[in-house]
């Protein structure tokens, strides 16, 4: 029989060039199963305008690796388990539309996948009666995670049709549409729904690569488009599927420095499918306070996040320096001869590290 995988994806490709309208799709009922506490979410962002056809070309409505790898990503897979996705963990769908207008909520869920504990202490209340008529826990969850996909399947049509009726209106794609959208959208995150893990799927195609000359300059140009846009990704781990050009040496460079200016770390990058995705936090610890720089009380976050094996994972530790004020410049030189503080190692000032890695005045 064929799966429901390929027969779906084989109809998202013949679905009528029409205007059309996104409509959110839901699977919201494991986000309220008792004990679907996951640390982590999941954001994708799809760039419609990059699988718009421009220049002459083609659309890439006809490529199915961005679905793929979404299915994937949502270890949404049939008879596959990927562990791409924790027991309860939510996934969040966006679409940034092509002229920059706006971000588009396609789909609202939670992955239907039991942690091991939970699925094992289900299966000794399993009779041999559900076993033989399909009420087991195997049963169950299977028939869960195919509602699953078929519910995500469902909402990625819609961006095809978007695209082939907005294909054939002639209507504009926006060279920096798909950040123009993530500005319009607001905060991006939700930080009460968990750590936040994002999925950027885009062509890029607001770089100038004539800028990326080397990797230096292609940082400093990455930092730039961060201090323009002005996107908080509140501490994000970041993974891009590149639709575009895949020439460049630096424009994965670039993207890290955009990134990073951003609040957000690249943590995985390609041009063919799904990057290589880190592990799933088991703990995840939040700190807060101050602490003297140069006689100054200075902000400072942490984020502590640990995997099973007890390794980091998207953590941040964030200092706010306020680099132009002349109020303390006494006592900062004090503290310099004391050697006290921040003085007391050889740290790197931030504006310096700035200087010299970003290239700023």
């Amino acid at each position: 029989m064929r799966s429901l995988l390929g027969w779906a994806m084989s109809a998202i490709w013949i679905v009528p060039s029409l205007a059309y309208a996104y409509e959110p799709v839901r699977f919201e009922e494991p986000c309220r199963r008792a004990g679907a506490s996951a640390l982590r979410q999941t954001i994708v962002v799809v760039d419609e305008g990059a699988l718009r056809a421009r220049d002459g070309g083609q659309s890439k409505t006809g490529d199915k690796r961005w679905v793929r790898a979404i299915i994937e990503l949502a270890d949404a897979r049939e008879g596959i388990s990927t562990n791409n996705m924790e027991a309860g963990e939510r996934l969040i769908i966006m679409v940034a539309r092509a002229d920059g207008s706006e971000m588009v909520p396609l789909f609202l869920g939670c992955s239907p996948n039991l942690s091991t504990n939970e699925r094992a202490e289900r299966e000794k209340a399993d009779s041999a009666a559900d076993r033989f008529f399909g009420r087991d826990t195997g049963a169950q969850v299977k028939r869960q995670v195919e509602s699953f996909q078929a519910r995500i399947l469902e909402a990625l049509t819609q961006v095809n049709r978007q695209v082939e009726g907005d294909d054939k209106a002639a209507r504009p794609v926006a060279s920096d549409g798909f950040v123009r959208a993530l500005v319009a959208g607001g905060r991006l995150v939700d930080l009460t729904l968990g750590v936040p893990r994002i999925l950027l799927m885009t062509d890029l195609r607001f770089v100038d690569v004539r800028k990326l000359a080397d990797k230096e300059s292609a940082r400093k140009f990455g930092f730039e488009w961060a201090l323009k846009a002005n996107v908080d990704l509140s501490r994000a781990e970041v993974h891009v599927l590149n639709f575009g050009d895949t020439t460049n040496q630096y424009m994965r460079d670039f993207a890290d420095a955009m990134l990073l200016g951003s609040k957000g770390l690249l943590s995985g990058w390609r041009t063919d499918g799904l990057p290589p995705l880190l592990a799933a936090p088991v703990a995840v610890r939040h700190f807060g306070g101050t602490i003297d720089y140069a006689g100054l009380p200075t902000p400072i976050q942490v984020r502590l996040a640990f995997d099973k094996a007890g390794t980091l994972v998207n953590s941040w530790v964030e200092v706010t320096v306020i680099r132009y004020s002349r109020d303390y410049v006494e006592q900062e030189a004090e503290a310099k001869a004391a050697g006290v503080g921040v003085h007391a190692r050889q740290c790197e000032k931030a504006w310096e590290w700035r200087a010299r890695v970003r290239g700023d005045k």
